[in-house]
């Protein structure tokens, strides 16, 4: 579980975390997979994603992003899943996106997951597909297409920001349940 706090923190007044696998587990093709329960209010952003393992060397965008499930607290109804990639300068950032209805669920729990190969990214939620990515569509001339190398893993629950809105202070503690991550190789 990631827990979002009300608490003073140096000169924040919110405490939260991330998990990543930076430096201990690298991503490419196959199937990766979070059974997970999403934290409730106005202000949440628990986001399930992955950095391409080149962003200490080269930076954002030129690194790639894959967001296998992002979900604001303002917008209840969906979940979100997208693609980043950069332009040729590395500075300019192409995306694609799909915004998906949340299923009902008895417990709150649901699997999100993509399936990642040479030609495809392809998103679930419950095993349902609701989003796919070429990857051809991220191909620069000059350079290798940025989901063709490894990317890490990361879970976070952030607070507040430009697309999650106010904080609603009555939300605290605000839980981001993980039940299990898998990962599943293509050979």
């Amino acid at each position: 579980m990631i827990e979002a706090r009300k608490e003073k923190y140096e000169s924040a007044s919110f405490t939260s975390a991330r998990i990543n696998t930076i430096g201990k587990k690298l991503f490419q093709y196959g199937r990766i997979e979070v059974r997970a329960k999403l934290p409730k209010g106005k202000g949440t952003w628990p986001a399930i994603w992955m950095l391409g393992e080149n962003r200490q060397r080269d930076g954002y965008p030129a690194c790639g992003e894959i967001d296998i499930m992002e979900f604001v607290g303002k917008d209840p109804s969906n979940i979100h899943g997208a693609i980043h990639y950069p332009e040729l300068d590395n500075k300019k950032m192409n995306s694609s996106t799909k915004e998906f209805p949340l299923p009902k669920s008895k417990d709150g729990f649901h699997v999100y997951a993509i399936e990642w190969n040479k030609k495809n990214i392809s998103y679930f939620i419950d095993n349902e597909l609701f989003h796919s990515f070429t990857i051809k569509e991220a191909e620069r001339e000059g350079r290798e297409n940025v989901f063709q190398k490894p990317f890490y893993l990361i879970i976070n629950l952030a607070l507040g920001g430009k697309w999650a809105g106010k904080i609603d202070k009555g939300i605290f503690p605000a839980q981001f349940y993980i039940d299990y991550i898998r990962y599943y190789k293509i050979e």
